[in-house]
């Protein structure tokens, strides 16, 4: 299992992991939601989403799946597993210890006696030693479950480097499922390092495992499909009518023709209605059946047909150079990577600008400009104001309101003070959701 087609056309629960190196970096969402529509996952591990605590679940959501995350106090690390909705997940153990790892345990069910822990861990490179025996005290805690891992470990699998990782492999009977490099150095192919990882102590039960093309960061993405007694979930049916041909005219004289108008003569309520429907009906269906159809995940409506056949392109690039190792094919894959990138940005914006130049009512602009911005950020939750803290919303509504009228009374009486040389910053902090408001009169003390 090499590509992300052979993958979706698994028979199998699927499961696909990726350092995605900052989940809320530009672009990297409708990469993500593209990666969803051509693998068809049923669950998504990302290590390194650099997520903090004012993004909200919204701004980093997918169709279909249901969030859990386990993001670190300062800027970098954490871990994001999506599942799907036909899926049940709860989260058994959820710990990010600062500049050592992120450690995300959920138990997933399948069915009555069908079920296994699934794991995301992020460990960093400048971890301590000990931070490789805290994750294998975590590990232990769950070992008499069937236990499925996934992450990176930023050690180097294929040197001596992960010794002492293979050897807690060995004590927790997990078993390493991927053996090629994930991070590929693509000037350099012979320092390409295998550092994201899958461990399994019920291997018998995973049926496929692989690395898949490169394209969101520079890790490569990887995966595995799990025997499973669940059907794979496939695409949605809706049943329609189908307009196509209708024709008013045609459809009215065939109503006029037929006997409806006995529907009168008959005193039977129940049977009025019964012939009234049968009647009707029959000319309908005639001039507009009924016709199945599969819903489109329409969560990137800019993704074109043009955009899907890059990808694909891309994606057999990376498969050529990989077998052949040539340099001019790793030159080629490169390219093509580079046109997917501007070619999502240039579909997405033409898309949108399409939208808003077709729309004539402001509010539905505003609806459209509103469901680009991402990464709003939250109310605050607290105000500190003279060492007293104030939580409720409509006060700290009110300390906001009085703070910066006082401001504009103050910046009137001293017109004269240039406001390029005063540093306003220094009037409002903000840590962790904590706002806190000193006054303005300290600024122009001197």
């Amino acid at each position: 299992m090499s590509s992300l087609e052979s993958f979706k056309k698994r028979k199998g629960l699927g499961i696909i992991h990726l350092n995605i190196r900052s989940l809320i970096q530009k672009d990297r969402m409708d990469h993500l939601k593209i990666l969803a529509a051509q693998s068809d996952p049923d669950i998504i591990v990302l290590t390194e989403t650099w997520l903090r605590h004012c993004t909200n679940d919204e701004d980093i959501a997918l169709n279909n799946f249901i969030l859990h995350r386990k993001d670190r106090v300062s800027m970098g690390g954490g871990v994001v597993i999506y599942t799907n909705v036909n899926l049940q997940a709860n989260v058994l153990c959820a710990v990010s210890k600062e500049k050592c790892y992120e450690f995300l345990a959920l138990q997933v069910s399948l069915g009555k006696n069908n079920s296994f822990v699934l794991i995301g861990i992020y460990r960093p490179p400048s971890a301590p030693h000990s931070a490789v025996e805290e994750l294998a005290d975590l590990l232990s805690k769950f070992s008499a479950s069937e236990l499925l891992v996934l992450g990176d470990f930023n050690l180097k699998w294929l040197s001596n480097a992960s010794d002492h990782l293979k050897e807690i492999c060995g004590n927790l009977n997990l078993t390493q499922l991927i053996n090629e490099p994930t991070r590929p150095n693509l000037k350099e192919p012979t320092k390409s390092t295998l550092i994201d990882l899958i461990l399994s102590n019920k291997a018998d039960k995973i049926t496929a495992s692989g690395v898949f093309e490169l394209g969101i960061s520079d890790h490569c993405p990887i995966g595995c499909i799990r025997n499973s007694c669940t059907n794979k979930t496939g695409s949605r049916l809706v049943v329609r009518r189908n307009f196509n041909n209708f024709n008013e005219q045609a459809f009215l004289s065939d109503l006029a023709m037929s006997e409806i108008h006995l529907t009168l003569e008959i005193s039977d309520v129940d049977g009025a209605l019964n012939h009234f429907s049968k009647t009707f009906l029959t000319v309908v269906n005639k001039h507009a059946p009924f016709k199945k159809s599969r819903i489109r995940d329409r969560s990137s409506p800019w993704f074109t047909g043009e955009v899907s056949s890059l990808f694909k392109a891309r994606n057999k690039a990376w498969s050529t150079a990989r077998r052949s190792g040539e340099r001019d094919h790793w030159l080629t894959f490169r390219q093509l990577r580079n046109k997917c990138t501007s070619a999502v940005r240039k579909a997405k914006s033409e898309y949108y600008c399409s939208l808003i130049t077709s729309t004539r009512n402001p509010q539905n602009v505003w609806k459209i400009v509103n469901s680009l911005k991402n990464n709003s950020p939250p109310f605050p939750t607290s105000v500190l104001v003279d060492d007293q803290l104030i939580s409720a919303q409509k006060e700290i509504g009110q300390v906001f309101n009085s703070h910066f009228a006082a401001a504009g009374h103050i910046f009137d009486k001293n017109s004269t003070n240039p406001l390029n040389k005063t540093d306003l910053s220094s009037t409002v902090s903000k840590t962790h959701g904590l706002f806190s408001l000193q006054p303005f009169f300290s600024i122009f003390s001197c």
